[in-house]
This record gives C-alpha cells, sequence and structure tokens, in this order.
C-alpha cells in the first residue's frame, strides 16, 4: 500500500521557498531552522525541495536544489545559502538588531557572546530582534531576519534568568549532576551512525 505523502512549505522572505516532504509525518524536525518562515501557502514549484528518504543524494538543477536524507542534517543552511547567492544575497554570522529604525550587525565567531549582547539590548526602547547566529544581508544593504533557537549554554542562565525554571534551564541543571550520561549518550549516537547502525539518534533526548 503506498503511503500518503506529507508536506510542509517554509517561504524565506520572498527569497527562497522550501518544501519538505516525507511519508511518516516527521516534518517537524526542520523546525529548528525554518518554524518562523512555515506557511500554509501551497507552491507549485520551490527552490529548496527536502524529501526524507532512507538515503542521501543531491540534485542541483535549473537554479533548485533537491535534497534526499535520512534526518534533518547540518548542511540546510549551506544549501540555502547557495540559493540566497544567487539572489544577490547571503547569510552573515553576526547578532543583527535594529535600534530606532537603523539595522547594525555584530560579526562576531560562535562563542564570544553575541547571544549575551542581545540580552542586553532587548531592553533598550526601540529594539528589535533579527537573529543572534545568522541574518540575510542582500548586495542592496537591506537585512532579513533569519531567527532560529538559541544555543543555550550553562552560563547564558544569568543573562536570561527567565529561563531558570524553563526546560532549557532544567535540562542545564540536569547536565551539570548527569555529564557522564551526557557524554556517553553522545559517544553511543555518534558510534552507532559512523558503523552504520541507525541513521538517526540510537538514544534519543
Amino acid at each position: 500500500m503506498k503511503k500518503n505523502l506529507n508536506e510542509q512549505f517554509y517561504n524565506i522572505h520572498n527569497l527562497v521557498k522550501v518544501k519538505v516532504s516525507d511519508t511518516d509525518g516527521e516534518l517537524d524536525e526542520y523546525q529548528h531552522y525554518l518554524r518562523y518562515f512555515k506557511t500554509s501557502d501551497v507552491f507549485e514549484s520551490v527552490d529548496y525541495e527536502i524529501i526524507l528518504n532512507k538515503k542521501y543524494d543531491l540534485l542541483y538543477k535549473n537554479n533548485k536544489i533537491t535534497e534526499f536524507a535520512p534526518y534533518p542534517n547540518r548542511a540546510t543552511n549551506l544549501l540555502i545559502q547557495t540559493l540566497l547567492l544567487n539572489r544577490g544575497a547571503s547569510f552573515i554570522h553576526c547578532a543583527g538588531v535594529e535600534l530606532n529604525g537603523h539595522g547594525i550587525i555584530f560579526p562576531a565567531s560562535g562563542g564570544v557572546g553575541k547571544t549575551i549582547l542581545i540580552s542586553y539590548l532587548r531592553n533598550i526602547s526601540g529594539f528589535k530582534f533579527f537573529g543572534d547566529d545568522f541574518v540575510i544581508v542582500n548586495r542592496d544593504s537591506e537585512m532579513y531576519s533569519y531567527p532560529s533557537d538559541f544555543s543555550i549554554y550553562p552560563y547564558h542562565l544569568a543573562s536570561f534568568p527567565e529561563i531558570q525554571n524553563m526546560q532549557a534551564g532544567k535540562f542545564l541543571k540536569r547536565r551539570r549532576y548527569m555529564f557522564w550520561f551526557y557524554w556517553a549518550r553522545r559517544v553511543v549516537n555518534f558510534l552507532a551512525k559512523r558503523l552504520g547502525i541507525s541513521s538517526g539518534p540510537l538514544i534519543p533526548g
């Protein structure tokens, strides 16, 4: 019996249109990258199509990328970047904000404090958040948001006190006392993937 195909569409500022399809309904796995661009519109043609499949393959033809993947992977932003460059735009690795109508970007390497900076600026009048890790900038110096879930680390708890009692805060506290378990899980999942035992995390969570 043929399974029904589940589809979800995303529209990244009319620059890149994305479709994710799967027969098992596991579409929410791309929410980390694309949740803020989810749309109820159905596009007849898209720029980037992701088909969740058992084997990996990639096709780039007529300025369209089709990716067959067993599960979401870190190539998503790289492939979107390829399409953005064709449209005169690019990802910038930075924190991006608007203050009183002026766009400002803070380019920096990972771990130097972009998210901490946002935590202080957010209380300023006239502040708007565009992203703490990536924004999109075009050749006309126009900035577009590309928000994604924050990567929260123990040192963020002091800057974001509201997360102390949220799921992320509780997880960080658990990890502090059960570091051996989380370390062992990463090792098991890494080995399972490399040895072909499992295409996804063997121990989820």
